[in-house]
């Protein structure tokens, strides 16, 4: 069991302040039940690097949060939050 601790990035963070507020907080609540454990809840995308991977993390069926894991600190780093449609147009 890991316990790891979640840091949002600016951009994370106005992605969160332009949806939502009771999306925003179900958004919140799934990356803190993710915590304990966060592996075994996100799938690597295939177009990001080996040496930086990027992660999305499906929440419900609109949003997907792109996460990127930092092992050495125990850290789950929020990159950005976006509905699914428009999520992966960066990566």
């Amino acid at each position: 069991m890991t316990i790891s601790t979640l840091q949002y990035t600016d951009r994370a963070d106005k992605d969160l302040e332009k949806i939502e507020k009771a999306d925003a907080q179900r958004i919140i609540k799934a990356l803190e039940r993710i915590k304990e454990n966060p592996r075994e809840h996100v799938d690597k995308l295939k177009t990001s690097s080996a040496d930086s991977p990027i992660y999305s993390y499906h929440v419900g069926r609109r949003f997907r949060v792109l996460v990127q894991l930092l092992d050495d600190r125990l850290l789950v780093l929020v990159l950005e939050v976006h509905q699914r449609k428009t999520s992966y147009r960066d990566f």
